[in-house]
């Protein structure tokens, strides 16, 4: 009220929304001129959404922290499942360091609603990081979805789904997939 001398200001913090794609270039990260999620990574302050358009995508490196209340998140520009952003790590063979999602060192981070396949062994991996969330992601197969390594603490995982081969409960014995005796298959030995 200004009658009684005190003056009431409303404040309003935006933080930054880019955008990116699979092939974006540029440093704009609107969504009709995307950037690249690497470049994304290397701007983004604490609070920043950075909103991965459809389409399928490389193993994404992050290195890069927000803070308690203000998170760095990364999450699928579209909310239908059928259009989330695809995180391919490039194999299907079951070779360790094809993971979906490297975070190093990293704090306050948000991963939503984004897909990950032929990501092995693991597909997520944590090394050093803190305060991490994984929410509505789907995975298929992989050994590990989230592998957290020395240094690692305080992880979410809610509302996310994993899906194996259907080979793994139908045809395959545990001989096939921890002795390989007919073809190569123990990189599934952890997911059966």
């Amino acid at each position: 009220p200004v009658s009684t001398g005190a003056v009431w200001m409303r404040v309003a913090t935006d933080y930054p929304v880019l955008f990116v794609s699979p092939r974006g270039s540029g440093s704009a990260f609107r969504r009709e001129q995307p950037g690249s999620i690497a470049d994304a990574l290397a701007v983004a302050p604490p609070g920043t959404t950075i909103r991965l358009l459809s389409g399928t995508y490389p193993r994404i490196d992050v290195g890069v922290s927000g803070e308690p209340e203000q998170p760095i998140t990364l999450i699928s520009d579209s909310t239908n499942p059928d259009q989330y952003a695809v995180i391919d790590g490039g194999n299907t063979t079951g070779a360790k360091g094809n993971q979906g999602m490297r975070i190093t060192d990293a704090s306050w981070l948000v991963i939503e609603n984004l897909k990950f396949q032929n990501c092995w062994r693991n597909i997520i991996e944590l090394d050093n990081s803190v305060y991490i969330t994984v929410r509505g992601c789907d995975f298929s197969e992989g050994k590990d979805v989230v592998h957290a390594k020395a240094g690692t603490h305080h992880l979410l995982l809610e509302y996310n789904t994993w899906k194996q081969r259907e080979e793994i409960w139908y045809e395959w014995s545990w001989a096939d997939v921890h002795h390989s005796e007919v073809e190569d298959l123990r990189h599934y030995s952890g997911s059966f």
